[in-house]
């Protein structure tokens, strides 16, 4: 049976919502329905502007300024869908997920168990000055963890780093890249590929910690007017400097001479001279 639920839609406790419905559909007093569960799922609330509850499958849809919340992490959209059951949501259309200062945009996504979600379609996922883009990504709320697939971008002030997939650990301040990565920093004139890539970020709270890219198989870097290639290469971003291992190679090429500077002109002449 499908219950349609309306005046009670805003700020719902999506387990209310499952006992209200089945109190209605078995007749009983609302405080004494119960949901049959071996282990409850994630405690979730749902907001929308129409909610319907199918007492068969134990889904609640909603339409209109949908936002389910799950403890910090909160997603929105124009549609969504809720099992009660497996505590399984799925949010679509405009989709933006929001948890502790990490913010994810997507066509839509899934709050899957605990703090895991998934999302689909032009994904952004944004934290401080890093931004992963990409059409598949997971993401771990409580580990503070994603992982972008099926060719991704990770950006920051310094630059941009693609490839088939990137891993960032927002925790740690790294990042690790695999398949065809390609390296790009204008502000360091620093152009670098390599089969794999660990980043390692500024770290605030260790002013110690040097930047620098850990390049590995087939790395190249070209950096100013030299080329570094081998099977591993360390990049120290601050300080210009490279350290390569295994089959390596350093190739220095002089800067271009200074354009001589133009002649004088001649001093023009005094008349009557």
């Amino acid at each position: 049976m499908k219950i349609s639920i309306r005046s009670m839609a805003k700020q719902f406790p999506l387990a209310a919502v499952a006992a209200l419905a089945a109190a209605l559909v078995i007749g009983v007093p609302l405080y004494t329905a119960t949901l049959s569960a071996a282990a409850p799922p994630p405690k979730a609330e749902l907001d929308a502007d129409t909610i319907e509850y199918d007492s068969t499958q134990g889904v609640v849809t909603a339409e209109g300024h949908v936002r389910l919340a799950r403890d910090k992490a909160v997603l929105t959209g124009s549609a969504g869908e809720y099992n009660v059951k497996t505590g399984v949501g799925t949010v679509s259309g405009g989709v933006r997920l929001t948890n502790e200062g990490a913010e994810m945009t997507a066509a839509i996504a899934r709050a899957l168990g605990g703090d895991l979600f998934e999302a689909e379609g032009n994904v952004v996922l944004t934290k401080e000055a890093t931004k992963i883009t990409g059409p598949r990504a997971k993401y771990d709320a409580g580990r503070q963890y994603a992982i972008m697939t099926g060719g991704a971008t990770l950006s920051d002030p310094d630059g941009t780093l693609t490839a088939d997939q990137v891993e960032a650990f927002f925790d740690e301040d790294r990042a690790v890249a695999t398949g065809n990565v390609h390296i790009v920093s204008p502000p360091r004139k620093l152009d670098a590929v390599s089969d794999t890539a660990v980043y390692y970020m500024k770290r605030p709270s260790d002013p110690a910690r040097r930047e620098r890219m850990v390049l590995t198989g087939h790395a190249s870097v070209v950096q100013d007017n030299n080329v570094v290639t081998g099977d591993r290469v360390t990049v120290y971003l601050d300080d210009k400097a490279m350290n390569a291992s295994g089959q390596s190679k350093l190739v220095v090429k002089p800067a271009p001479a200074p354009a001589p500077a133009p002649a004088p002109a001649p001093a023009p002449s005094k008349a009557g001279h």
